[in-house]
């Protein structure tokens, strides 16, 4: 593989190589640059930004004092190229970030709008239609994060679609959606509701650095190709925690605590079907062999047993009969997925319907 010697990721050349993609999601380690490159980038290109946080919370930090304060994403910007931008709030868990002069009075019109997902439903008071990017950092968020909103998905979508709604009517094209994140989790609110777990698994197990979901219009990029700098190698912290599981997501960008060892292809002969689920309109089967399991969607009519689980009841009945017993024997070594979402079902069924349970 190629590398190349970049300061940061630039999601315009993903944009340029990929025109249908209405999705992009890049991960990578961290202090890539993903953030920077697309504000950089939009800016030099007079694009307008549709900047989305996760709560009023994290907009009031990026409006702290301004001469003094580092949160603004543009700060790193500013710092490099001499720029002066900075952020306003203009409400509650909204901003707007202008070019300012020395004594920080506002020169020209908005470069960005920042806006959190708890003021989504909000979002139809404001004009965005002049907004060509939709930023999210921090998609998959931190293991320490512990303001994540389990319907977040839908909250960025709403908004999405409303911000791209009304630039259609304006007779303007979609809106591009671009996600960014660290390694930290393949399980997240918004990897679930886009329902690309196994897509995103696939790159991660492979190391791939493409995939485009061509029917989907959804491009994820694992930026695995631009070079970690000879001096980061030689910090006490990269040596102390070297080869542990922080170490693999932080400096290699790895899902380092997906478990990808029960993730495998079985032959099914003299397996016999046991159960048939039905989840999001798709169909998966678990097979049985003596002690062993397997959980895939190759598909048979001879199962005994059937539960939907987009029906509460359904996923109370089979969490009661069989969830416990597949979780134990999964920890015991019996237990093979053909795919990581479905290793994910039902190792974290509990989580996943922890609302009906």
């Amino acid at each position: 593989m190629c590398k190349t010697k970049v300061k940061h990721y630039d999601v315009f050349e993903d944009i340029a190589k990929y025109p249908d993609a209405t999705i992009i999601i890049a991960y990578s380690r961290r202090s890539v640059g993903k953030t920077y490159g697309a504000l950089w980038g939009a800016y030099e290109r007079d694009i307008k930004v549709a900047y989305l946080k996760r709560t009023n919370r994290d907009i009031d930090t990026l409006c702290k004092p301004l001469e003094d304060y580092k949160a603004s994403p543009y700060s790193p910007i500013n710092r490099d190229h001499g720029t002066r931008i900075y952020p306003k709030k203009t409400g509650e868990g909204f901003a707007a970030f202008h070019t300012m002069d020395k004594d920080f009075n506002i020169e020209g019109p908005a470069i960005s709008i920042a806006f959190s997902l708890s003021g989504v439903k909000d979002i139809k008071g404001f004009d965005l239609s002049d907004c060509d990017l939709m930023i999210m950092d921090e998609f998959i968020p931190q293991a320490t994060e512990t303001r994540v909103l389990t319907n977040e998905c839908d909250g960025m979508l709403d908004a999405y679609l409303t911000i791209s709604r009304d630039r259609i009517e304006r007779g303007r094209g979609a809106m591009k959606l671009l996600l960014f994140a660290n390694a930290e989790s393949l399980y997240c609110p918004i990897v679930d509701g886009l329902e690309i777990m196994s897509e995103l698994s696939e790159v991660s197990q492979k190391n791939l650095t493409y995939k485009y979901i061509e029917n989907r219009r959804i491009l994820i990029h694992n930026i695995n190709d631009i070079e970690l700098d000879e001096s980061v190698k030689r910090d006490g912290m990269y040596i102390c925690m070297y080869g542990t599981k922080w170490w693999r997501k932080s400096y290699l960008g790895e899902f380092a605590d997906a478990d990808f060892s029960n993730v495998k292809k079985v032959v099914l002969k003299k397996y016999q079907p046991l159960i048939h689920l039905r989840y999001r309109d798709k169909d998966y089967f678990i097979y049985r062999k003596d002690r062993d399991y397997h959980v895939c969607d190759t598909m048979s009519n001879k199962y005994r047993s059937e539960f939907n689980l987009d029906r509460d009841n359904d996923v109370r009945s089979f969490y009661g009969k069989f969830v416990f017993d597949l979780q134990e024997a999964c920890t015991m070594g019996h237990v093979t997925f053909s795919d990581y979402f479905l290793y994910d079902l039902i190792m974290n069924f509990d989580k996943r319907f922890k609302k009906i349970l």
